[in-house]
């Protein structure tokens, strides 16, 4: 059964306002990235001997995501053109991407001369100035930044921070109150709390964080954990446990408010979230820099992120969310070390060191991450999400019997299963069945689709392994179809669509799926495979042996290679449809 392709489990709203307008501020039309990759591929590691080859190289650099390259070579470059005023606009945003704002600061003046009003000129030197604590300072610089595209929200929220610093409060809620914007609520009463909580407002402060967190209630973490901080400081510890166990109730699987739990629980003394105006402004640029996460903005977000951490060396998620970008363009080893970063102990140090263990099995170092996923599952015996990180650790490995044992270590420890656990049973049936205990693996299956019924997904692989088997032939289209409408865009659920038409005798049908998949997705050998036996079926053998070849030059499954040799030389064998009703 060829199914191995198919194992897998799958505040922004108010930025993606401003995303589609503020992407031109900190993108770069590469119109030279297939010159910039080849001049990268041609001397990996290597730096170019010309400006322009560094120019190139830096470019491609920042198409693939590696910020740290993308800043060594068009620093590299700026050596050889000093005075190149693109190419310092371009060295400029590549060092603030890349965290390096000490270094990105000594351009800020040329970028500044040649564009007094450059945004994102103007906001670094601001948030130097903030650092620095000169708070009149910093407020001329950011508003100079001006207020178009991303800058409506972020200008507000610093020149707040920038009052507050000076302890002109009420000049700082005044700035917060011009964010009038609907989709800006959330960010407006958070940081409405925040300083108003600095300025010792508390009944100002409580009303702004329990708006805040209200508006959030889904995915308002962070907001009900300033809520939460707020209320054990007040000392009423009892009514921020009420709080953290809601959110568990929410989110079983919340590290933070387990953490946050527990600590309320043993009575540990709890410290401000935000302890100066400072550590304000970098929540500030945190939030925007992570819901530009979120959106896909990913080089802007690492600017913002950065310069959070460069007022707030210690900001514990914004390193997470560097992580996140870098794991996001795939710079494995970068991500590791950002995560590393992240305390342990602390509320995020969980996730931190799960996200080091994916990160080392993309480099194929799986000793490494199962060891850390080991140590993680004995240190807590009431989570869940180790045990299956390792499950999937080794299926990913197609070590199905060890994949199996910490599937259902996983499940003894959930006891009664919740209607999100039904990943647990899907993944677990993938083992079961590729291992060839097909009515255990059946019975996750339909167990999966009793927790979450229209699970495309699970329809897909349950109803394509019933056809493979020749078994319930009618359900199983009927479920594959539904996973086609769920999901129209998967060239996977596409070609199992096509694959049951064809197995039913349907060939014109199923070529008409098949060719929809192999758009969706050209280069899997699965699919051009199908779509070879269906066009041979109607009449159509040029074609066919065509798509053959494609398969072979995909790497398909080593046990498929003869067969489809075989059919490129001889075609395939007689045709024998399934009969319905099975």
């Amino acid at each position: 059964m060829r199914t191995g392709r198919r194992i897998g489990l799958g505040g922004a709203a108010a930025v993606a306002l401003l995303v589609a307008t503020a992407a031109s501020n900190g993108a770069n039309q590469l119109d030279e990235r297939d010159t910039a990759l080849a001049v990268r591929a041609a001397k990996p590691g290597s730096i170019p001997e010309t400006g322009y080859g560094r120019y190139l190289a830096g470019r491609a650099a920042k198409v693939e995501g590696d910020v740290t390259a993308a800043a060594d070579f068009l620093g590299r470059a700026l050596d050889t053109d000093p005075s190149n005023e693109s190419l310092i606009r371009e060295a400029f945003t590549a060092l603030l991407a890349g965290g390096r704002i000490d270094q990105a600061l000594k351009l800020a003046d040329i970028v500044l001369k040649g564009e007094p009003r450059s945004p994102i000129g103007n906001l670094v030197v601001g948030v130097a100035d903030l650092k620095k604590g000169d708070y009149a300072k910093a407020r001329a610089a950011i508003e100079r930044s001006g207020r178009q595209r991303l800058n409506q929200l972020s200008v507000p929220l610093l020149i707040a921070w920038a009052h507050a610093g000076e302890g002109q409060h009420d000049a700082a809620l005044k700035e917060i109150a011009t964010l009038r914007n609907k989709a800006f609520a959330g960010f407006q009463n958070f940081h409405r709390g925040l300083i108003s909580d600095l300025a010792g407002k508390a009944t100002e402060a409580e009303a702004a964080y329990r708006e805040a967190a209200g508006a959030d209630a889904e995915g308002g973490a962070r907001m009900n954990e300033a809520l939460g901080n707020f209320l054990e400081r007040r000392g009423r510890r009892d009514d921020a446990i009420a709080l953290y166990k809601a959110g568990l109730a929410r989110d079983p699987g919340n590290v933070l408010y387990s953490s946050l739990l527990a600590a309320a629980s043993d009575g540990a003394p709890r410290k401000a979230l935000i302890a100066d105006a400072r550590e304000g402004a970098a929540e500030a640029l945190f939030g925007v820099g992570s819901a530009l996460v979120q959106e896909g903005s990913l080089e802007t977000a690492m600017i913002y992120v950065r310069l959070a951490i460069y007022l707030r060396p210690a900001h514990l998620l914004a390193q997470t969310v560097v992580g996140n970008v870098l794991e996001a363009n795939q710079r494995w080893d970068a991500a590791i070390a950002e995560y590393r970063r992240v305390d342990p102990k602390s509320p995020y140090g969980w996730n931190a060191r799960l996200r080091i263990a994916a990160s080392l099995q993309r480099l194929e170092k799986y000793d490494d991450a199962a060891g850390i996923l080991k140590g993680m599952a004995d240190e807590r015996k009431d989570r869940v999400d180790s045990v299956i990180a390792l499950g999937d650790l080794h299926r990913g490995r197609e070590n199905w019997k060890d994949a199996i044992a910490q599937y259902d270590a996983a499940q003894q420890r959930l006891g009664k299963l919740q209607n999100a656990d039904w990943t647990l049973l899907y993944a677990r049936g993938i083992a079961l069945e590729r291992s060839k205990q097909w009515e255990r693996a059946e019975t996750d299956f339909l167990k999966a689709l009793e927790l979450q019924p229209d699970q495309p997904l699970v329809l897909n692989y349950l109803g394509y392994s019933w056809v493979e088997q020749g078994r319930r032939l009618d359900e199983a289209r009927q479920m594959i179809e539904r996973a086609v409408n769920l999901r129209p865009r998967d060239g996977y659920i596409v070609d199992s669509l096509g694959w049951v038409l064809y197995r039913l005798g349907d060939y014109p049908g199923a070529v008409k799926q098949l060719e929809r998949a192999i758009e969706l997705r050209p280069e899997d050998p699965v699919i051009n495979d199908h779509l070879g036996d269906a066009y041979w079926r109607v009449g159509r053998e040029n074609e066919a042996r065509f798509q053959w070849n494609r398969a072979l030059s995909f790497k398909p499954e080593k046990d498929q290679i003869p067969l489809i040799e075989k059919k490129v030389k001889e075609g395939p064998p007689p045709a024998q449809p399934l009969k319905r009703g099975g």
